[in-house]
């Protein structure tokens, strides 16, 4: 991958806008997954019972599912391995099986095996195995092994606060939490007892909502984004912060790295997305206040299947974008981002497509 990009500049390309709010007075907040391997988004808006799963590539509704309960989720994840959710609600984690055509089929239900009120805050599935990971108000987290019919739950004890953000590393048999207390807690799943794990306290900075194992060569990084404006970069084996993200000064809602090229993406709660570029030996910001369009509030963003798109979720409404990189001593070829495939043109439905232009940096 090349380092020199020269004066560039990076644009927000509206691909695909749902918007419910369009016809009605919806503004409920939009809960969303996206597959890892198919183009299809999974959501619920906040207090609706009702799952919808869209493919964004050809702007098209692949199925519609009421949930058996008639509860509310407050988050839904895709088991890519099987065609399943895992759906957590106030109480329980639930997973089901879907069709298209058919209603939801129940497969089994997820409980904390201590009081009845101790309430499910945190959900991660890992992609590459048949784990998923949840994390409950009185400290505990679980890991369920849905693969194995004996000895499939194992409980993690040490947080001493409700569990707030779990998260898998993408190579190794390892995992963090965070909780309440602003505590990040490292855990080897294999190790015996399985309770031992090293933690980390973020000392400034609001409680995580958002936590990422960097999926590259560097194995012992660790990313945190919390509540505020603050993004931290762990080496969590030497237990430290080796760097503080700077230049996002509003509050943010989701943070994650791109696989594929040395870049951080953050979005605000005010519908903003900040990239940072990774140097040989330290972060740049390299766009600032890059608009997203949303008509409200940014409640949460993912990435696509080919990671060179992303998805924003907020009232009522959410937009597939596309995140282009233009050469300034070019500016008539729009590339993708440096290191990924040019990709082709995707299929838009029914929305306006926009451009949203970042500000250009000196020295970028």
């Amino acid at each position: 991958m090349e380092d020199d990009f020269g004066e560039s500049k990076i644009l927000l390309e509206t691909i695909w806008h749902w918007d419910a709010v369009k016809d009605s007075k919806d503004e409920s907040v939009l809960v969303i997954d996206a597959h890892p391997d198919k183009p299809w988004i999974l959501f619920t808006p906040s207090g609706s019972n009702v799952l919808q799963m869209w493919n964004y590539e050809d702007g098209k509704q692949v199925g519609s599912w009421r949930m058996p309960d008639g509860r509310s989720p407050d988050k839904v994840k895709f088991i890519v391995q099987k065609d399943w959710i895992v759906v957590q609600s106030m109480d329980c984690f639930k997973v089901y099986e879907f069709a298209v055509g058919k209603r939801l089929r129940h497969i089994e239900e997820w409980r904390s095996p201590t009081r009845r009120d101790n309430s499910p805050l945190a959900l991660t599935v890992d992609r590459r195995s048949t784990h998923v990971l949840t994390g409950f108000r009185d400290g505990r987290v679980l890991l369920w092994d849905w693969g194995r019919k004996q000895g499939r739950i194992k409980t993690f004890k040490g947080h001493d606060e409700p569990v707030t953000c779990l998260a898998f590393h993408p190579r190794l048999s390892i995992f963090a939490s965070a909780a309440g207390d602003v505590s990040i807690r490292v855990w080897n799943m294999e190790a015996h007892p399985i309770s031992q794990s090293f933690c980390l306290y973020s000392h400034c900075g609001g409680p995580v909502h958002s936590m990422e194992f960097h999926s590259g060569l560097e194995t012992t990084v660790l990313m945190t984004g919390h509540h505020g404006s603050t993004v931290k970069i762990w080496n969590y084996k030497k237990q430290r912060c080796v760097v503080e993200l700077e230049g996002n000064n509003e509050e943010s809602v989701s943070t994650f790295f791109h696989p594929h090229s040395p870049y951080v993406f953050s979005a605000s709660k005010k519908g903003k997305v900040t990239i940072w570029r990774k140097s040989e030996s330290n972060f740049e910001l390299m766009a600032i206040a890059i608009h997203t369009g949303l008509s409200g509030q940014l409640y949460s963003m993912v990435p696509c299947r080919n990671f060179n798109e992303i998805i924003i979720g907020g009232n009522g409404e959410f937009k597939v974008l596309k995140v282009v990189a233009i050469r300034q001593d070019d500016a008539a070829s729009v590339p993708a981002l440096p290191g990924l495939e040019k990709e082709k043109e995707p299929v838009t439905a029914a929305a306006v497509t926009e451009n949203t232009e970042a500000q250009l940096l000196p020295g970028l």
